[in-house]
């Protein structure tokens, strides 16, 4: 009787494998519908493996429809592989679209946990934090996620504007000047830096920001009149 159970168990991964693979398949070949009905199908015949409902939930989100039903699987998938990050990134997307930010954030902090170096799930972070007016935190996120991404010149421009709203506004010039020395974020660190200067009162300096993004205005070569 063992043997049996332990075969069915063989036979029913295997055949779960094959149509993962098939609905996968689908959506490469375009065909979301036809990807979202088989990994359904897979979901009720194999209840309790978690990556058809982390796939079907990816899906969803995808395409923006049944978010709810993204929340839930996402939410099973978790409960059934704790352990994984990309559950808790998942089901805190779907989250967030439904307007539960609290879950979604405590999601977040739990992929983090689980995946310390999962920049999409720190980046979602650092904008839920913002937005809840969180910004201490918001810079601890942003800051541990450019440590390793320092090429991410969108990131460190939220790194800065986070450090502003938070008080910090020292730290945040330094680090969109510093952002201007780069060759990918040199005009965006400048014209990123002038607002905030103009923001907080600084007018002179940021005219100065401003006027080293074009560098100085070029003479025009004075022309002689043509002979006649």
């Amino acid at each position: 009787m063992y043997l049996t159970f332990a075969l069915t168990a063989v036979l029913l991964s295997t055949d779960g494998a094959s149509r993962l693979r098939d609905a996968l398949g689908a959506e490469g070949r375009g065909d979301d519908a036809a990807a979202l009905s088989a990994l359904d199908g897979l979901i009720r015949d194999q209840p309790t493996w978690e990556l058809p409902r982390l796939e079907a939930a990816r899906l969803r989100l995808k395409t923006g429809q049944k978010l709810e039903l993204a929340e839930h699987d996402a939410d099973v998938a978790r409960s059934l592989a704790p352990e994984n990050p990309r559950a808790h990134y998942l089901f805190a997307l779907a989250a967030d679209d439904q307007g539960h930010r609290v879950e979604a954030r405590r999601a977040l902090e739990m992929a983090l946990i689980y995946r310390a170096e999962y920049g999409e799930a720190q980046i979602r972070l650092g904008g839920l934090l913002v937005a809840e007016g969180d910004f201490a935190a918001a810079v601890k996120v942003y800051r541990a996620y450019v440590t390793r991404n320092a090429n991410d010149v969108g990131a460190h421009v939220q790194l800065a504007l986070a450090l502003e709203r938070s008080g910090q506004l020292g730290p945040a010039e330094a680090s969109l000047r510093a952002l201007a020395k780069t060759r990918a974020g040199h005009v965006v660190g400048l014209r990123t830096l002038a607002a905030m200067l103009e923001r907080n009162g600084k007018s002179h300096e940021a005219q100065q920001v401003r006027a080293s993004i074009d560098g100085p205005a070029k003479k025009m070569r004075e022309l002689m009149p043509s002979a006649h």
